[in-house]
């Protein structure tokens, strides 16, 4: 018999930053609950400016990390308006290359999760990152340019994202590799469309974990990541435009308002259709998901307006009751998955495939960049041992007009100890004049890769630098 569990709401509220002002009117937090405009709404757990990451990750995520392993569906949500630190609570600006104070939740829940399985081998753990901007969906592991469909399973009223990637990993630094891959990738396409890094854009990072063992039935569950984008309105002119252009950039925000309203007052009918991502994540709403949701609040001037109507909601979140079941798979659902992990695998064949083209295509653009700067015919590359004795000779030109500003460098150094020392032995420049002229760098050497000198022809000229 499934359990029933009422969603999880709790509220953080972030510390000021050093620009902002106090509102006059703050939040008032006391114990679990919290106060504004006169109201009182409860919550399960409210966090102060002064907690950490490491808080909410031991009072809220631990504990259902257990939930997880056993076989449960699990779900963390953060949600409220712009800057109030949503993605910091989540994780979402992780980076490889910076090490972190005070990891989010995802980097804290992945790293426990493979220090418990402990690499045994009757787990596997894969790993989807997908965002969602004004109903569209984007895959973030493959191309995030080419929006994806969201359809209906064999299972009625239970949605998923068509041809979604997922990656298997073996450890907590590739889950990680993945979610940093992620990033950057949303990140990179802001210069061809700006409004996919807007802050009514929602990520879903999901972790799936699958469990086989002899004689024992073959369960599969999820751990869901979701930042919800900004919950917040527009002015009227803005809404009046977005109507008539046929934007629909909150119609998420509001169909998850209203089915949570819906849910808490026990109606039957629940509008899970009318946005893609209250289809995809019906499970955590009134289903089989174990929920977890934190509103991100600021006391700063002018964010309190923006922030009472998540915090009705969230409080309101609390009355909505799910039934999460242990997921095992009876043979007709395994084989329907073993399907799916065969159309998986051609996936992520393909988008290897894609990501070696792309490569190769940066490569070729690089080297026709080089040649248009180096002068040379693209027709003069047929023959490999031609193209390579070019490059030879204008790397030796290069080299050689940089060993010419290197000489003027060093008569210029002695034309000043002269004058330091009295003397009148200025060296003339190329113009004949007192003033000696640098020659600047020539472009050609001014190299932002390995890729811009694959045959080592500045090689001396680096070692002659290091020997200085």
């Amino acid at each position: 018999m499934a359990r029933q569990i009422n969603i999880s709401p709790s509220l953080r509220c972030r510390p000021l930053i050093a620009k902002e002002r106090p509102s006059l009117y703050p939040i008032n937090l006391r114990f679990n609950t919290v106060s504004i405009d006169r109201r009182m709404y409860n919550f399960h757990r409210v966090f102060d400016p002064r907690s950490k990451n490491e808080d909410i990750f031991r009072e809220l995520v631990f504990e259902k990390i257990d939930d997880l392993i056993k076989g449960y569906n699990v779900a963390f949500m953060t949600y409220g308006p712009s800057k109030t630190g949503k993605s910091y609570t989540m994780g979402t600006f992780y980076n490889r290359q910076k090490e972190i104070k005070d990891p989010g939740i995802i980097p804290r829940t992945v790293t426990e999760i493979f220090r418990r399985i402990r690499n045994d081998e009757q787990y596997t753990i894969k790993i989807s990152f997908v965002e969602m901007v004004d109903e569209e969906v984007y895959d973030l592991l493959v191309d995030p340019t080419v929006e994806r469909v969201v359809k209906e399973t064999d299972v009625r009223d239970i949605f998923e994202i068509e041809d979604l990637l997922e990656v298997p990993v073996k450890t907590a630094n590739e889950a990680l590799d993945v979610l940093a891959k992620g990033i950057s990738a949303r990140r990179g396409i802001t210069r061809f469309a700006k409004k996919l890094r807007s802050p009514r854009a929602h990520l879903l990072y999901t972790l799936t974990l699958e469990v086989k063992r002899k004689n024992l039935p073959f369960r599969v569950s999820k751990v869901h990541f979701v930042e919800i984008g900004t919950a917040e309105r527009v002015s009227a002119p803005e809404a009046h435009r977005q109507k008539r252009q046929g934007e629909k950039p909150l119609q998420a925000l509001l169909t998850f308002n209203k089915i949570i309203i819906n849910l808490s007052l026990h109606k039957k009918i629940v509008p899970y259709r009318e946005s893609k991502l209250t289809s995809i994540l019906k499970e955590t709403l009134g289903g089989n998901c174990i929920t977890v949701l934190i509103a991100c609040v600021s006391n700063a001037y002018g964010k309190i307006d923006r922030s009472v109507e998540p915090i009705k909601i969230s409080s309101t979140a609390r009355k909505v009751v799910n039934k999460p079941v242990i997921n095992v798979l009876n043979p007709a659902e395994q084989r329907r998955f073993i399907a799916r992990e065969e159309a998986n695998k051609e996936r992520r064949q393909e988008a290897e495939r894609n990501a070696h083209k792309r490569k190769n295509k940066q490569r070729a653009t690089n080297l026709i960049s080089k040649m248009e700067k180096l002068k040379i015919d693209r027709s003069e590359i047929d023959d490999p041992k031609t193209f390579l004795k070019l490059m030879k000779k204008e790397a030796i030109q290069i080299i050689s007009k940089y060993e010419e500003q290197e000489r003027e460098e060093a008569r210029m150094k002695r034309s000043r100890r002269n004058e330091d020392e009295g003397g009148d032995d200025a060296v003339a420049g190329p113009s004949g004049s007192g003033d000696t002229t640098f020659t600047s760098i020539p472009e050609e050497l001014e190299t932002d890769s390995e890729d811009d000198d694959p045959h080592g022809y500045y090689e001396t000229y680096e070692k002659r630098q290091l020997r200085r």
